[in-house]
């Protein structure tokens, strides 16, 4: 299903306009057999199919995401683990079952409350957060003798189980939610900030005096306190009718609103659609690395390749007997038969000897098999009769490359194999140092 409809993207014209010249230019050489606009077409095909069906799984995924943001509760045996918070409770569906009929069964939800704490711990609680009370309240303010900016007054904190309610005297300066009213202060001006902390039927006050400062707005700030006032006022004026008609002027400017949904989900819907264009990308850099391989596999059969040439010449062939001939063996591996194949198709088609050697060294992309293709080119041209030792010598030098590639090799598994070595050192060393450090201790 997917493929077909990439298949049905991609035949628009304008689509295949979009196909990279250097994707065409790998698959020519990955497929040199296969036609090249069929082969581009069944890559884009696949790899969009993959995309597509990606980005449907994250999709999927992304929309439970979405619709079931909440924690389950941990059901063990017969156990259900409350949550740290006596204030949070867990809902959880149940189903209840006799061991001796199994007819009798009952499905119910149950809201388990959090872990009560005792009396002694919630003193204990108070009064820690009257010693810590001044940092999780301060926000970005100096100290309370500065206060400049909102609080932050909430009604529970993190290794708190009480409910926290705030109160400012005189009330005008601080909300109960910490925000600050300083906009009109000429002077500093202290007020009284007492919280109640209550827990079940026990109840904590603790009162602590602030310094609330002349309030310093930027053109920015300033703005933004005259809309909100604005607001507020069309809020009190119209607080009889169904609806706040917002104020389209504040401060000789004309004012246009939208509502500003919860971002949260954009996330999870943007993560699959991210996902999908890397993977899309990604197959191109995965061609790339087949056409790198296939080089690789070309320049490691051109010692062989040049060894079986020269042997054929000497053994009175000629140079396009010897082509003929290596095209039909399978040992010099899939890449480099192809190639040849495709030469002595060429050549069968009508195309000159030296045009088909020059095609062939090109398409090779590699300097090895240009520069054996210019050697027959030269030697038809010329009709040199110093073929062989050329060859001779080519060939010699072919073995003395693979030698240095296979060292070459050689080093790139032992540099692959360090990092395990390291591993293993460092768990070496973990074991032993360990027991050791502790028995020392003891």
């Amino acid at each position: 299903m997917f493929e077909k409809a990439a298949e049905t993207i991609l035949s628009h014209p304008r689509v295949k306009k979009l196909f990279s010249e250097k994707v065409r230019t790998q698959l020519k050489f990955l497929y040199p057999l296969q036609e090249e606009s069929q082969l581009c077409k069944t890559f884009y095909k696949k790899k969009l199919a993959l995309a597509v069906k990606i980005f449907l799984v994250g999709l999927f995924f992304a929309g439970i995401l979405i619709y079931n943001e909440k924690e389950e509760p941990l059901l063990q045996g017969n156990q259900i683990y409350r949550d740290a918070n006596i204030s949070k409770s867990r809902e959880v569906r149940l189903r209840a079952k006799s061991a001796s009929e199994k007819e009798k069964v009952y499905d119910f939800s149950y809201a388990v409350g959090g872990k009560a704490c005792t009396p002694e711990e919630i003193e204990q609680k108070a009064e820690q957060f009257e010693k810590e009370c001044e940092t999780l309240i301060l926000g970005e303010n100096e100290s309370l003798e500065q206060i400049k900016t909102s609080l932050v007054l909430k009604e529970s904190y993190e290794g708190y189980p009480m409910v926290f309610s705030w109160t400012c005297n005189p009330y005008a300066l601080i909300d109960e939610d910490g925000t600050v009213h300083n906009g009109d202060l000429e002077q500093k001006e202290y007020a009284m900030l007492t919280v109640c902390m209550s827990y079940e039927e026990t109840e904590y006050e603790y009162s602590f005096p602030v310094g609330v400062c002349p309030g310093e707005l930027t053109p920015s700030q300033t703005w933004e306190k005259e809309v909100l006032q604005a607001v507020k006022q069309a809020d009190e004026e119209q607080k009889y009718t169904g609806a706040l008609i917002l104020p389209e002027e504040v401060a000789g400017e004309t004012i246009t609103y939208s509502e500003q949904g919860n971002g949260g989900s954009l996330y999870y819907l943007l993560f699959p659609a991210v996902t999908a264009v890397l993977v899309f990308f990604a197959k191109d850099r995965d061609l790339k690395k087949l056409s790198l391989l296939r080089r690789r596999q070309m320049e490691l059969k051109y010692p062989e390749f040049v060894s079986k040439f020269q042997l054929l010449l000497g053994a009175g062939m000629t140079v396009r007997g010897v082509l003929f001939r290596l095209s039909e063996d399978h040992s010099l591996g899939e890449e480099l038969g192809q190639e040849l194949q495709l030469l002595v198709r060429d050549i069968k088609n009508g195309l000159s000897g030296k045009d088909a050697l020059d095609r062939f060294g090109k398409r090779s992309q590699n300097p090895l098999y240009m520069r054996f293709s210019a050697l027959l080119i030269q030697n038809m041209k010329k009709g040199t009769s110093d073929l062989l030792p050329m060859l001779e010598k080519e060939s010699a030098e072919a073995f003395l490359l693979r030698k240095n590639h296979a060292k070459q090799l050689g080093e790139e598994a032992g540099t692959k194999l360090l990092g395990p070595m390291i591993i293993q050192l460092l768990i070496v060393m973990v074991v032993i140092i360990v027991p050791a450090f502790l028995s020392f201790q003891l």
